[in-house]
């Protein structure tokens, strides 16, 4: 010890001189390792604390309270004691640091016949039901309408009991009761001299029918339905239930419940789990104990889909890329420790070889140099967890903004915090002692030795430790590369689990690229050193040969540079990629930025309610969507399938969709261009109504003169039939059958082979229809047509009111651009073209073609 002593007396003011060196640059990087591990800490704590006040805040009360439900329980007195008892106890056990309040609930079953009358026929008693119930604060939670509340004692006789009872409002007025009316339950349908007398004493209404207390729906107050049969609820008092129906009828048996109302105010980030355990728990003590029970909570699960389980998994994904970032960060700020105590340990090797040819043995010197670095690590170990905090608080806490009463003042130190902050010490203490061992055992010889020849090959490839580390990366990559992540999902679906890891892959990468680039660097200023002595001028020579004759200090500060450079980027790009993530994930699920479903237009103010959307401000654009099931037309009777009905104009504008959805890359409008075969006959992004051929609103009959020259009809010129498609305002669709192509009349057969083919329109209009215009032209038939390649000719579309006088032709194709095929699933598309030949008045007419078989599936323009 006295040796020790007077070495370090001796030494101590050749350490003075250096000393100040080494706590300002060195201190510097373990203060910031310290306090980067300090913040991911109170970050992730701040993370956890308010992802669950935002999911308890965003959560109906309702949902976050549980229910025991036991059925089929003996309705004695004695035995809903024992039940009661072991039930509480239970509960107390598991989750009486959870609950703030227990509401009992009792039941009959739903099979007491209800009548009217004393003395029912046998018919009337298979009509409706009637449940005498009790439930705990029911009169604290309910006003009264009329009446008064139970008050009289329960009157039992040979015949039954006497009890006095409260109906809901919605019971008493679809039943007709009111107060003062004598209403009868009877247990045994064989036996109608055994009832239960239920005097109405009051009709009653939920105070608050959104309270909690209800946990949803207040279904005590209106007529349920059971099994098709109408049942009707009846309060009474939990005194009576059991002294009158408990005790006269105890072969009857009824379902009770125990309503558990959470107080989750005491919940917190680190009892999540525990809490989880205690649901766990109570939901199998009590199917040990009470057979035929439930435990009911959306809280949780045995499935791990419940709200706290969700949780979980939420918080371990939103933690993930901090662990990430962290990892990253700290591996720089480690390299350029070492870095700096490599670069110092050139400057102060001197001091550390006169040391050791003064005596000073290499336990000593190594040391000495440990107290220094340990003192270093202590002060930043202690500073570095308030620090944090600070910039913690100042910068980052506030970019939390959940659901509920969290602010960033209720995060403050914890152990975690100084646990978290001593493991960056502990790192930054291993890298500084490596660092220090390293310089402690250089001589004055060897000293002298490595100034006069540098060494050009660092200890990592010296080893092949730098090729080793690409390896492992190697294989952690193919690891991320087969679980496709970071985050992997446990067996049964119910819980995430990480790989750590796998976590330091990007850092292993980095560490990779920078191993990588001190192999590389120095055999690229050689090669730039050999070619700049011919070339470059005298300064540019002597820079490139020193670097070359010394080049791990030079390559060592590119390193630094390079993952510096790296880490900004990766930064600055991470956040952006990870919310442009998030947000197509929840667009992806939702469908657009707003959804609203089971929602019903009124045909007769369709296109007035699309109007009424878009006029909302923020709303830029409103497109409808169908779901619906169908059968398959031309396929096997009963074959059904999905459909989904879209307008290709506007889903555009109004749906979520990325381009990278499709290969080659396309926009969802040009991936809708088949469907808009023609206007889609709903609003566009103005709220007009797209407009086809105008249909006169006097127009009683309608049709069209074709040419069936090169047709071949045969007999599939009866089962196919020619249609003239026509839309009203509403944007509703009707057919309008003008008959098959048989042989035409020779009334209405001109010399040149036209035919005219009418039909009458509707006579019966309905409010919002007019005015009607024409959309398309098609054949169909049933599933055996099929005719052959061919083709028609189209032309002069005519209106007509009762008499011919008044005709009109609304359309003689001589706008080409206003038609366009049909789309059709056939290998072989159709044909169209406008011309003079298919004309039979003016400049052209329409020819439509095909080679495919008409068949069942719609074809035309």
């Amino acid at each position: 010890m006295l040796n020790w002593i007077r070495v370090l007396l001796w030494l101590l003011p050749l350490r003075l001189r250096s000393i100040w060196v080494l706590l300002t640059v060195t201190s510097f990087g373990v203060l910031a390792a310290v306090t980067l591990m300090s913040i991911s800490a109170i970050y992730s704590t701040a993370l956890a604390e308010s992802g669950l006040q935002h999911v308890l805040a965003i959560t109906p009360a309702n949902v976050l309270n549980a229910q025991i439900l036991v059925d089929n329980r003996p309705m004695g007195p004695a035995d809903y004691q024992s039940l009661n008892s072991t039930v509480d106890q239970l509960i107390q056990d598991r989750l009486g640091f959870l609950l703030r309040q227990i509401n009992r609930r009792g039941q009959t079953q739903p099979n007491l016949a209800f009548t009217y009358s004393s003395e029912p026929d046998r018919a009337s008693l298979n009509s409706l039901v009637g449940r005498p119930f009790f439930l705990e604060n029911f009169e604290e939670h309910s006003q009264l309408v009329a009446g008064e509340w139970p008050q009289s004692a329960v009157k039992v006789s040979e015949t039954g009991v006497v009890l006095e009872t409260v109906v809901g409002e919605r019971t008493a007025a679809t039943m007709a009761l009111e107060v003062g009316d004598q209403v009868f339950l009877f247990p045994f349908r064989t036996d109608i001299s055994q009832r239960i007398t239920l005097n109405i004493t009051g009709i009653a209404i939920p105070t608050d029918r959104f309270d909690e207390y209800w946990l949803g729906v207040p279904f005590y107050f209106r007529v349920q339905d059971f099994d098709e049969t109408p049942l009707l609820p009846f309060y009474v008092r939990e005194e009576a239930f059991f002294e009158g129906i408990g005790t006269r009828f105890g072969s009857l048996v009824g379902d009770f419940a125990w309503l558990l109302y959470v107080d989750t105010s005491v919940l917190n980030a680190k009892s999540v789990q525990s809490t989880r355990d205690a649901f766990n728990g109570l939901e199998v003590d009590i199917n040990k104990r009470v057979p035929r029970s439930y435990f009911l909570t959306l809280l949780e699960n045995s499935r791990g889909t419940g709200l706290l389980a969700t949780y979980q998994r939420d918080l371990m994904l939103a933690r993930v890329p901090l662990f990430l970032f962290i990892a990253l960060v700290l591996v720089v700020v480690l390299y350029f420790l070492g870095l700096i105590m490599g670069l110092l340990a050139r400057s102060r090797s001197d001091e550390a070889s006169i040391f050791r040819s003064r005596g000073a043995s290499l336990t000593q010197v190594s040391g000495l140099l440990t107290i220094t670095e340990a003192v270093m690590v202590l002060l930043a170990t202690i500073l570095g967890p308030f620090l944090a905090l600070l910039l913690a608080r100042a910068w980052l806490l506030d970019t939390i903004n959940p659901a509920g009463n969290w602010s960033a003042s209720s995060i403050g130190l914890s152990w975690e915090v100084f646990l978290w902050g001593a493991l960056g010490g502990l790192l930054s203490f291993v890298v500084l002692l490596i660092s220090g061992a390293n310089l402690s055992r250089l001589e004055i010889l060897e000293f002298l030795r490595s100034r006069a020849r540098p060494p050009r090959v660092p200890v990592l490839q010296r080893y092949y430790l730098d090729l080793l580390a690409v390896a492992v990366l190697a294989v952690l990559w193919w690891q991320i590369e087969q679980r496709g992540g970071f985050v992997d999902r446990a067996t049964g679906l119910r819980s995430l689990e990480v790989d750590p890891t796998l976590l330091l892959g990007p850092a292993m990468a980095l560490l990779a690229a920078a191993f990588l680039m001190l192999r590389l660097l120095p055999a690229l200023v050689r090669l730039l050193a050999r070619l700049g002595g011919r070339t470059a001028p005298a300064w540019v020579n002597l820079s490139l040969s020193r670097i070359s004759r010394d080049p791990l200090p030079y390559g060592s500060l590119t390193v630094i540079v390079m993952m510096a450079a790296a880490l900004g980027i990766f930064g600055a790009a991470f956040q952006t990629t990870l919310s442009q993530s998030q947000e197509d994930q929840a667009l992806y699920d939702v469908g657009g930025d707003l959804v609203l479903t089971q929602i019903a237009f009124p045909a007769s103010t369709e296109g007035e309610r699309y109007r009424e959307l878009l006029a909302v401000p923020g709303v830029q654009s409103v497109s409808p969507l169908l779901r619906d099931r169908g059968n398959l037309l031309g396929d096997l009777p009963g074959s059904r399938t999905k459909v989904l009905a879209v307008d290709p104009v506007t889903l555009p504008e109004a749906a979520w969709f990325r381009e990278d959805f499709t290969t080659p890359h396309r926009s969802l409008a040009e991936l809708l261009v088949p469907l808009r075969s023609g206007d889609s006959g709903l609003p566009d992004l103005q709220g007009n109504l797209a407009s086809g051929v105008p249909v006169p609103t006097d127009a009683e009959y309608m049709g069209i003169w074709v040419n069936t020259e090169n047709l071949d009809a045969g007999l599939s010129g009866r089962s196919l039939t020619l249609y003239l498609r026509l839309r009203d305002a509403g944007g509703r669709y009707r057919d309008l059958g003008l008959g098959g192509f048989d042989e035409p009349s020779p009334t209405n057969e001109t010399a040149d082979g036209w035919w005219f083919m009418e039909a009458q329109i509707s006579t019966e209009p309905v409010p919002g229809q007019v005015p009607l215009s024409l959309v398309s032209i098609f054949v169909s038939g049933s599933r055996f047509s099929r005719m052959p390649p061919g083709s028609i000719s189209l032309d002069d579309i005519t209106t007509r009111g009762m008499g011919d006088a008044d005709a009109e032709v609304i359309e003689g194709f001589e706008q080409p651009g206003r038609w366009i095929l049909l789309p059709h699933d056939r290998e072989e598309p159709d044909g169209l073209e406008f011309t003079a030949e298919a004309a039979r008045s003016g400049r052209s007419g329409l020819a439509f073609s095909w080679v495919e078989a008409l068949e069942i599936l719609p074809r035309g323009v």
